[in-house]
């Protein structure tokens, strides 16, 4: 569901490209223990998720927020909100950076 060129921004870091961004996001997924979707809406070619991820402490719970542009019918920017306080010690791991 990724556009090829699709571009990920974040408090941890960006990506450019299907590989860089699905990479990161497999990384990220390796971390957390569960997945919670509390909303979403959506406008147009917009949509806008909020979501719990748990981790194992001492990161425990925490709220993100995604916008995702659609282009093609394929994400082409995703924007992740959240604390990246909790993640910073993750960085380089999940995002090589």
């Amino acid at each position: 569901y990724l556009h090829p060129d699709i571009f990920c921004v974040g408090p941890l870091a960006t990506a450019t490209g299907k590989a860089e961004v699905l990479g990161g996001v497999k990384k990220l997924s390796q971390y957390y223990d569960k997945l919670t979707l509390r909303a979403k809406f959506a406008d147009g070619d917009k949509v806008m998720v909020v979501y719990d991820l748990d981790f194992p402490m001492p990161i425990g719970h925490q709220t993100f927020a995604g916008v995702l542009d659609f282009k093609e019918g394929l994400i082409s920017k995703l924007e992740l909100i959240f604390d990246g306080r909790a993640l910073e010690a993750k960085k380089a791991d999940i995002w090589g950076v």
